[in-house]
């Protein structure tokens, strides 16, 4: 990695780091490659309780929006950490540009026009996808067929680090005649009548779920959301059950032995490392984990934000003993890269489904990832020879939506 030019913005509740880090055309092709596979997407749960969650129990078409797929490099190319279905900062990424103008630039306004308009675009794809499913299975749902109210959902919103960013998706939203709300699950009003969410007086379409809390919405707090989308009446992205199949840690074990498969191919795909080997530390007894732990990261099967995650170099005997063996994931240690300034980071693909939304690098300087430090913060990421994300992102599809996309000619 290294850094170019210097660059400001808001930051819509992160931090970020002036420059551009870039990275090898190669490690963006097998990173591109394993997305575009959708490999990571599993046709089926692995825990009983969710094959008998109604909620869960099926593979939908929808539910995989504002993805994050987060890498290491290492000398054997990327390497996947893990996916997470409801990632932050992208609204942090919209604000990166490629060109040093003042914030009301020509250039930085077609960078910024472009980006937003792939974040609507992904939007109303989402919301059109869900609604044709759900149509199927409740032909006399009451859902709206085109998208007029989504509600942006966390909980204790307003505290939250990236309340900034939500309200700034709000505001896109709203400019595009897409009425939205940023709330609480609390805010929200369940109509028994209709087995639909309510804010006020308006009825809910869409709820672009944000909350941590629960991400299979079993909590009593998240009921309503729950019962309303069961009958038909709300559509949930990210969805529990594509977080199920996606982002839960222990799906990382299945992809590993998929990829292992495709290696005895005459022409395996350039993607076929791209997983650090995970198992479950149960597959071990404790007195081998002790012994090599150096090698490993131990990893809860749910959370977010690092939170339960512990580097084998720096967990002692007595706390890797203490840890659940049954649910407990060991993934081989693959460490960050080193920033110019000493910072570790890592590169962060957003996604709906398999459309690139942005990219970033995440810089860090604890043990895990925090964003806290002074050298932490998100900065804009590219791979060589590309010389903004316009020219990155665009293809023929976008050319036909976002007429910006056909803007850049490669020579910005």
């Amino acid at each position: 990695f290294f850094s170019l030019f210097l660059m400001s913005a808001t930051n819509f509740g992160l931090p970020r780091k002036d420059g551009i880090d870039r990275t090898s055309m190669e490690n963006w092709k097998s990173i591109e490659s394993f997305i575009k596979s959708k490999i990571w997407w599993l046709d089926d749960v692995n825990l009983p309780e969710d094959r008998d969650d109604p909620l869960l129990n099926q593979k939908i078409p929808y539910g995989a929006f504002m993805l994050g797929f987060d890498f290491h490099f290492t000398e054997e190319g990327p390497k996947l950490i893990e996916i997470n279905t409801n990632a932050g900062g992208l609204a942090t990424v919209f604000s990166f540009s490629v060109t040093d103008e003042e914030d009301d630039g020509p250039l930085r306004a077609l960078e910024r026009e472009h980006i937003t308009n792939r974040f609507l675009t992904a939007v109303k794809k989402e919301y059109a996808t869900a609604f044709d499913y759900i149509k199927g299975l409740h032909p006399d749902t009451t859902l709206s067929e085109e998208l007029r109210c989504i509600a942006i959902v966390d909980d204790d919103v307003t505290n939250q680090g990236l309340y900034p960013e939500m309200l700034e998706f709000s505001r896109i939203l709203e400019e595009a005649g897409i009425k939205a709300f940023v709330l609480s699950p609390e805010n929200l009003s369940f109509c028994e009548e209709s087995q639909s969410l309510y804010y006020n007086e308006h009825r809910i379409d869409f709820l672009y779920n944000r909350l941590t809390g629960d991400f299979r919405m079993r909590i009593p707090e998240y009921q309503a959301l729950r019962r309303s989308a069961l009958a038909g009446e709300l559509v949930i992205s990210p969805h529990p059950a594509s977080y199920a199949r996606i982002a839960d840690k222990r799906n990382l074990t299945i992809i590993t032995q998929k990829l292992e498969e495709l290696k005895v191919q005459e022409n395996p795909p350039v993607y076929v490392n791209i997983v650090p080997e995970t198992i479950s530390m149960k597959e071990k007894p404790i007195e081998a984990w002790i012994k090599e732990r150096k090698r490993w990261v131990f990893k809860p099967p749910e959370g977010n934000g690092a939170k339960g995650v512990y580097r084998g170099d720096k967990v002692s005997a007595s706390k890797l003993k203490s840890l659940p063996v049954e649910t407990t994931l060991a993934q081989r240690y693959c460490p960050p890269s080193i920033s110019e300034d000493g910072s570790k980071l890592d590169f962060r693909v957003y996604t709906r489904d398999t459309q690139v939304l942005g990219l970033a690098t995440r810089h860090f300087t604890g043990q895990v990832m925090e964003m806290r430090s002074a050298k932490s913060g998100f900065r804009m990421a590219l791979p060589d020879t590309v010389c903004c994300f316009p020219y990155l992102s665009k293809t023929e599809e976008d050319a036909e939506v976002e007429p910006c996309a056909a803007l850049c000619t490669g020579d910005c």
